[in-house]
């Protein structure tokens, strides 16, 4: 017994030497590559900075390295490129060599792999086949569709913001948007209401709401070797709210199952959403997919290419919280903006009256004319991009540029922030001017990207960019507002995905 003891010892010592020796290689690559970068922990890389500082550390970093440098999210080796024309190379020239994501980030903070299982993260085939299924949902005519349904979710928020401001409530916006959107994305997507939204509102929130300064998150990133384990905790810990009927991320997911099975329910099939696009590119046609068949679920059973009930059930619950989260962002940064530069909330009554009568609800045309409201939200987007930490791609072969050698398998990451902000590129970049995108012409596609560029740019893009322009607009149109005294100087905070305001936003709304 006693030598079975020693040996099992020695294993273990010998497997933590080896283990210690390839933690050091691998903190090491960017060394090897000649490629500057700060110096990381052994033990969390430079994860406690990114921590202390958001993405104001890519501004820092950036004017201290270059545009090109590594740094190490936890263990993860990162390639931060801010080189335009390394960019145009890596999303557009050779995008077939980076052809997809790493889903570290929101796949360490959310427990269900329908996020890292959706068309955002596939490759190949797979990926143009579930990217094809939806992009006819952002066509011209379906944007018209989509701007009656968004007119009509939103008339009863309208209504909601008038009875609070007779009784003179102070609106904390990320709070008021929080239901209202949700609503929308429901409406907008799926085609139904949603009748507890309180609920709704927290369960969405699980999935993006959250940053390296959860425990289990910070772990799963520093020591990979156990993510699965702390994925399966971080799961059962969600299975667990959801079977007490609390909020949790897989509430979400149990609706968008509802929804799919409703819509297979019924015996015509013509709903302008995403949801039926998809269905429409799916093997699940008006007929009821039994849950527990799980060959089924993956398997594709008619001619051609069909997506599977799992590709319809992750693409369904992907829209619903990358819609909610993004849109809440922009809004809630962008009714900051309004209110605290009147002279530019003027500016955007100005063009509303100029191509919509008071009594006429705002429509598609109208809405595309509004070129200065278009402006307002480029700046915002600027200043704090929704998704600042999603833009990335992951090198399938060796690439090299100049004398740097990208190599196969390393995680090339967008600095959106940095690149928004770098006054290389802007002039004061930290000020609130939208009269900078009066000539997008002139401004570099790869130094502004909000939403990505290239083939895998973010395929939401323009409804996002229509709901964002119909809700200011209606909100302009509709009310006055000013920031109230308790709302603190704008702060973004920066979670895996999504872009915060740290502070509450309130503000005052006086109805027109």
């Amino acid at each position: 017994m006693d030598i079975l003891v020693f040996f099992f010892f020695v294993l273990v010592g010998i497997s933590l030497l080896k283990w210690i020796r390839n933690r050091r290689e691998n903190f090491r690559c960017f060394e090897k590559l000649g490629i500057p970068g700060p110096k990381p922990s052994f033990w969390f890389g430079n994860l406690l900075d990114s921590i202390k500082f958001g993405q104001q550390r890519e501004v820092l970093l950036q004017q201290k390295y270059g545009p090109i440098y590594g740094v190490f999210v936890g263990s993860i080796p990162i390639l931060v490129v801010g080189d335009p024309e390394l960019l145009k190379i890596i999303e557009v020239k050779k995008a077939q060599i980076f052809n997809r994501r790493n889903p570290v980030l929101p796949g360490v903070g959310t427990p269900v792999k329908a996020v890292t299982e959706s068309v955002v993260y596939m490759t190949g085939s797979k990926w143009k086949h579930n990217r094809d299924a939806v992009t006819p949902s952002y066509t011209t005519s379906k944007l018209k569709m989509l701007t009656a349904v968004v007119n009509r979710s939103f008339e009863k928020s309208w209504k909601d913001m008038r009875e609070m401001t007779k009784n003179g409530i102070q609106f904390d916006m990320r709070e008021f948007l929080s239901s209202s959107v949700a609503d929308m994305t429901f409406q907008s997507a799926f085609g139904i209401e949603v009748n507890d939204q309180k609920k709704l509102v927290q369960s969405l929130n699980y999935s993006f709401d959250t940053d390296l300064t959860n425990p289990i998150n910070f772990v799963s990133v520093c020591f990979p070797e156990i993510s699965n384990f702390l994925h399966f905790l971080r799961n059962f810990t969600h299975k667990t709210k959801h079977f007490f009927s609390f909020p949790s991320t897989i509430y979400v997911l149990e609706m968008c199952k509802k929804v799919i099975s409703a819509r297979l329910s019924f015996e015509k099939n013509s709903y302008p959403d995403i949801l039926q696009l998809i269905i429409n590119a799916s093997s699940l046609k008006n007929v009821e997919l039994p849950e527990e068949n799980e060959k089924l679920k993956n398997t594709d059973v008619r001619n051609g290419y069909k997506l599977s009930y799992n590709d319809c059930l992750s693409n369904c619950f992907y829209t619903a919280v990358a819609k909610f989260d993004t849109i809440r962002s922009a809004l809630t940064f962008s009714t900051y903006c309004i209110a605290k530069y009147p002279e530019v909330q003027d500016k955007i009554r100005e063009e509303i009256s100029k191509y919509n009568k008071k009594e006429e609800s705002i429509d598609y045309t109208a809405i595309s004319k509004m070129t200065y409201l278009d402006q307002v939200l480029n700046e915002v987007l600027r200043l704090f991009p929704s998704a600042a930490n999603f833009v990335n791609r992951v090198a399938e072969e060796d690439l090299k540029y100049n004398d740097i050698l990208i190599p196969k398998g390393m995680t090339v990451y967008v600095p959106l922030y940095g690149l928004h902000r770098n006054p290389e590129y802007w002039t004061d970049p930290d000020e609130f001017n939208p009269d900078r995108f009066q000539d997008k012409s002139s401004i570099n596609p790869y130094i502004y990207q909000p939403f990505g560029i290239g083939l895998r740019h973010c395929a939401g893009m323009r409804p996002g960019q229509l709901i964002c322009k119909l809700f200011l607009a209606n909100l302009v149109k509709s009310f006055k507002f000013t920031l109230a005294p308790e709302t603190k100087e704008i702060e973004p905070h920066f979670r895996f995905v999504i872009t915060f305001s740290k502070h509450p936003i309130y503000l005052n709304a006086t109805p027109l």
